[in-house]
């Protein structure tokens, strides 16, 4: 008799817990219902599942779903196509202070495993990349002056067969140089050459790699007076690259540009943002047969408290095809320990 009773109090709970589930995904919120001033202590809104839809097709083609942990961390992502097949899952590992460990990227096309390491001071020491046989494909290790800025950074790609990036950065952390070490053991120096403002800060950064006495690669990046890049050129021993920014009076970038080797625009993209600071806009473009070709365009809305509830992608026309439309819930969080 006590065997049947616990039998029948177990499936009653599992009844009860498939309740609270259902009751669960019922109440979800749509971002414009968020009320931060009814969050009690501890608690906050995190997005539950992330809904996209074909709105030409009146159908929805993925759906997101997303776990977190006491801490309101996000643990888990699965995505389902729109047949309810998985076709992704993202996992994530955190330490007490809330600093990714571990990250999981599994597709039926390909399995990622990142692997991070933090000092004391929480800042990144180490990563690795590895494949689903447990692999190395790449990493880096960093190490800090006392004022936090990096002091030395090792880069491994260990697709090509190990090579090896290190690099000196001196106290503002900027690089001073280092050297490659090649698949086949040979040394590349590099070295740095920084022009500066006059306020003292970049103005232009002059990268070379030499080898033999001889330059085989350079990269040549300049700066406005607040720091920011905004035009990189790339000479390099595998590809050549040309790229520009431009950014508003508040420091939004507002456009990147992609050229060729001799100058002329491939691809562009633009951004807007509110007065928020959040970005509102995005349209990509590119260059085919001399004409430019509107490739990708997303508005983004969001409420009061600046939680982005939806975007809405749009075709050359302006009109919308698409939305992937973000549904909350509400959490109790545990402080860090």
């Amino acid at each position: 008799m006590r065997k049947k009773t616990r039998r029948i109090a177990f499936v009653l709970s599992i009844l009860m817990i498939l309740v609270v589930i259902t009751g669960c995904q019922d109440e979800l919120l749509d971002g414009s219902e968020l009320d931060m001033s009814k969050l009690g202590p501890n608690e906050k809104y995190v997005v539950a599942t992330t809904i996209y839809k074909n709105l030409k097709r009146g159908e929805k083609y993925l759906d997101k779903k997303y776990q977190y942990d006491r801490y309101g961390n996000r643990v888990k992502e699965i995505n389902y196509n729109k047949n309810g097949e998985i076709i992704e899952k993202r996992i994530w590992k955190y330490d007490k202070q809330g600093n990714v460990l571990e990250e999981i990227r599994d597709t039926n096309d390909s399995y990622l495993h990142f692997v991070y390491r933090y000092n004391d001071k929480g800042q990144r020491i180490k990563w690795r990349t590895k494949n689903k046989s447990g692999y190395n494909i790449k990493g880096a290790d960093y190490r800090y002056w006392d004022n936090g800025n990096l002091k030395y950074r090792k880069r491994i790609n260990y697709y090509n067969l190990g090579e090896i990036e290190k690099i000196n950065y001196n106290k503002q952390g900027e690089p001073m140089g280092g050297k490659i070490i090649t698949s086949n053991d040979e040394e590349i120096k590099i070295e740095y050459v920084i022009e500066r403002y006059k306020n003292g800060g970049r103005k232009k950064q002059i990268r070379k790699e030499i080898y033999n006495g001889e330059t085989v690669a350079s990269t040549i990046t300049e700066y406005n007076e607040k720091g920011q890049k905004i035009k990189s050129i790339s000479n390099g021993r595998r590809i050549n690259t040309w790229y520009e920014w431009r950014y508003d009076n508040r420091g939004n970038k507002i456009k990147f540009i992609v050229k060729d080797e001799d100058g002329q625009i491939e691809e562009w993209k633009e951004y807007k943002y509110n007065e928020d600071g959040n970005q509102i806009e995005y349209k990509r473009f590119f260059i085919n047969s001399n004409k430019k070709e509107l490739f990708s365009w997303i508005v983004s809305n969001y409420n009061n408290a600046g939680i982005i509830i939806n975007k809405k992608f749009k075709n050359k026309n302006g009109e919308v095809t698409s939305i992937w439309t973000n549904k909350f819930d509400k959490i109790k969080i545990k402080k860090g320990e």
